[in-house]
């Protein structure tokens, strides 16, 4: 099954590469903006290498519900300044290879300001994120609080559509976005 992906980015160099993603993870919208600050935005987390940010791996259940983010490794020395970047970040916590796939996921625990947070994700209770996480999430992807928006909407269910108009399955009540569907938010390496 493939995940909607909404033109819902200001487009520049790196962003233009997120419509190419073709399966974008609801993680990588509303959770990996959690690891961001001011020095850390898109430009930073989705590279030429990026794959894609999951909240978990399901060929390692043992490390549990974390930020995952999946990278295409590339040997050179840029690749290995920006992977030390990654391991400077406060929230790392280990990384390892999927050689035969050519790819390094990253580990990142949840920043304890994020946690509540976090488990509102796991919801679909996205109107439910603290105001903090909601302008890091804006921020994040460069996106200004508009009506028009999409990803705005989910946060702070600006439009009109009211839950009842939409498939209750898959809507939490009272959010304009669908709840994740975690068997698609969990990394499966496919072997």
């Amino acid at each position: 099954m493939k995940v909607m992906v909404l033109k819902i980015y200001k487009m520049n160099t790196v962003t233009r590469r997120l419509n190419e993603i073709p399966n974008l993870t609801y993680t990588t919208r509303f959770v990996l903006p959690m690891l961001g600050s001011k020095d850390r935005n898109d430009n930073f987390f989705i590279t030429k290498n990026f794959e894609n940010c999951f909240v978990g791996d399901e060929n390692h259940p043992e490390l549990g519900k974390k930020i995952f983010l999946l990278y295409e490794y590339l040997m050179s020395g840029e690749y290995v300044k920006f992977e030390h970047k990654l391991e400077l970040i406060p929230e790392f916590s280990s990384d390892y290879d999927y050689a035969g796939e050519r790819q390094v996921m990253y580990i990142f625990d949840i920043p304890d300001e994020h946690k509540e947070d976090f488990q509102h994700f796991l919801k679909g209770e996205y109107t439910k994120f603290s105001n903090g996480l909601k302008e890091k999430i804006l921020h994040f992807w460069g996106i200004e609080k508009v009506k028009e928006n999409k990803l705005s909407d989910a946060l702070y269910a600006t439009s009109k559509e009211t839950t009842e108009q939409k498939d209750t399955d898959k809507f939490v009540v009272g959010e304009h976005w669908p709840k994740p569907v975690l068997e698609q938010e969990i990394y499966m390496n496919p072997k």
